[in-house]
């Protein structure tokens, strides 16, 4: 059930982010520029003395071949009304000229003209915004471009419905591509400083973290530097964050990073990172693939283009996927060591309460020591008394009340084990404190391959949960505790029963939880009792049915339990 419910929050985080990085990459579509193409049902050459001949518009102009005093005309019908919304109320026609004139017609009427000075330069050009009128609807429309040069450069072959609407939301897509990845790579940069100075502040830091910071640092700026860098930076760093010198900065620095962790445990929690990465990516890939969006051909894009000779988009992707892993691992071992110093201050409590239960129990041998050597030098007074007359008879009932009383005054022993046999001595006091019937079997060695900690943690908590559960039964004729501890078969079975009264208040696990006041400081026995379970490869099984609690764990021996090892 355990393992069911981490597989499933692990499924649930994955999907989040999932969803969010599909509600995020709404606002970087920068296809919403485009209403529409124009496409060129006729594109020609009328050359000076009026021949005509045919040109592949997809062949590219300087295929052309194109002379002084040449025009171009391209013809296309537009669409019909309603075929693209909104195209003869709001939008608008975009074309780029060259030096030269342009000419528009509508089922053969001219409807725009202008023409473009040549400045002499290599590459002039214009770009025309025509609105057609609302009865343009299903119209020829051709246009002529007349080049003043002969090469006619930048001639109105990529015509494309738009409007300022659309405009203004390619404007947004596009800093957004680069203004949400920035803005997590800072997030990514804050967390990672968090846990270096919690790790600071506890005296345990990870040094290894300022390389991981170093790279945030270099991919946020870089991203936003990409976008407007100019702008707000003096050319030293904008040319420096624009160089490929910023770009391998971050890899060289993950790869230093990457050799500092060599644990295994850290290479574990990457690999599975890793997969789950990659399962989370198919099953994105697959719904955009089906939804139609962008995700596929951007993966396509990014390998063509680092086949193709140019690395860096693919080495930028890389870093991305690093930097998230490693983050997300230091944050779990930053969560992980929280975990671990609350369970060792519940630990170190127990540990403190068994010293004082200890103490307490020392406290009252002293006292009933110093109450038996006053009854005992009244006992020595009375049998000196006995022997002096001779009552043989009386002489021998007193020493017999004697050893009776010696036995009851003995301690029991319930293990050759010291620790197991300290605890269940303390258990077993107090159960005769509280009328509770005690029962305990050990028939253990003295010495076991298990932390003593560990011992008291288990015991101590199983034992005080049962005793307080058995002392809250009204009858104390039914009030009992029954513990077994053996080893069999390379394990140490524990086993532990206890009369209850009432209905269990249980958490979501099945487990019940505390009915003290200040839950806060209590409800952590049954826990700490599971974290020493599954340290040695065990789970604790509990039962109930109303009059009897059980529970059941057993330790496996044949080596020392590992605490579980941080990726940090």
């Amino acid at each position: 059930m355990d393992k069911a419910r981490k597989w499933g929050c692990i499924a649930a985080f994955a999907v989040i982010c999932l969803l969010a990085i599909n509600f995020l990459g709404r606002f970087t579509d920068a296809s919403t520029p485009l209403l529409g193409t124009a496409n060129w049902e006729n594109a020609e050459v009328v050359e000076a003395d009026g021949t005509v001949r045919p040109v592949d518009v997809s062949a590219g102009q300087d295929a052309w071949d194109l002379d002084e005093g040449d025009q171009i005309r391209l013809t296309t019908r537009l669409p019909a009304e309603g075929e693209i919304p909104g195209l003869y109320e709001y939008a608008y026609l975009i074309m780029e000229t060259g030096s030269g004139e342009t000419v528009v017609l509508l089922d053969g009427e001219e409807y725009f003209r202008c023409g473009a000075q040549d400045m002499g330069q290599d590459l002039n050009f214009q770009q025309i915004h025509l609105t057609l009128p609302p009865d343009a609807a299903g119209k020829e429309m051709t246009v002529l471009f007349t080049p003043s040069r002969g090469d006619g450069a930048l001639s109105p072959v990529f015509a494309r419905f738009s409007s300022e609407y659309a405009a203004d939301a390619f404007s947004a897509a596009y800093f957004n591509q680069l203004a949400i990845p920035a803005g997590a790579y800072s997030l990514g940069l804050v967390l990672v400083c968090a846990i270096f100075l919690v790790g600071l502040a506890s005296g345990s830091p990870d040094w290894s973290l300022i390389l991981l910071a170093l790279a945030f640092s270099f991919t946020a700026a870089r991203t936003i530097d990409q976008s407007s860098g100019y702008y707000f930076l003096s050319p030293g760093p904008h040319q420096f964050l624009s160089s490929n010198v910023a770009l391998l900065a971050p890899a060289v620095l993950l790869v230093i990073y990457l050799i500092l962790n060599r644990k295994r445990s850290f290479w574990r929690y990457l690999g599975r990172v890793t997969l789950g990465t990659l399962a989370a990516a198919a099953v994105y890939y697959g719904y955009s693939w089906i939804t139609g969006g962008h995700f596929p051909a951007t993966v396509a894009v990014v390998f063509s283009t680092a086949l193709g000779g140019y690395p860096y988009a693919l080495l930028g992707w890389l870093n991305t996927y690093l930097l998230a892993a490693c983050g997300c691992i230091a944050a779990y071992g930053l969560l992980q060591s929280m975990v671990r110093i609350r369970s060792d201050a519940q630990a170190l409590s127990l540990k403190n309460q068994l010293i004082m239960d200890n103490y307490r129990a020392i406290e009252r041998n002293t006292a009933s020591t110093a109450a038996l050597r006053h009854d005992l030098n009244n006992q020595l007074t009375a049998l000196r008394l006995l022997y002096e007359k001779g009552d043989l008879e009386g002489l021998g009932r007193r020493l017999g009340e004697l050893g009776q009383e010696l036995d009851r005054l003995r301690l029991p022993s319930f293990s050759d084990h010291f620790t197991v046999n300290a605890l269940l001595q303390n258990a077993a006091a107090k159960a005769a404190q509280a009328h509770i019937r005690f029962q305990a079997r050990a028939p253990l060695p003295a010495e076991l391959p298990v932390d003593d900690g560990d011992l008291c943690s288990l015991l101590m908590n199983l034992l005080d949960n049962a005793l307080e559960a058995a002392g809250r039964v009204e009858d104390p004729a039914e009030r009992f505790v029954s513990v077994s501890l053996q080893v069999s078969q390379g394990f140490l079975a524990v086993s532990c029963r206890n009369s209850y009264a009432g209905g269990l208040l249980l958490d979501e696990k099945g487990w019940p939880k505390t009915i003290k006041e200040d839950e806060s400081s209590h409800g952590f026995g049954l826990r700490q009792m599971e974290t020493v379970a599954r340290k040695y490869g065990s789970k604790l099984e509990l039962s109930y049915d109303g009059k009897v609690f059980t529970v059941q764990t057993a330790l496996k021996l044949n080596q020392r339990g590992k605490a579980a090892s941080s990726p940090q």
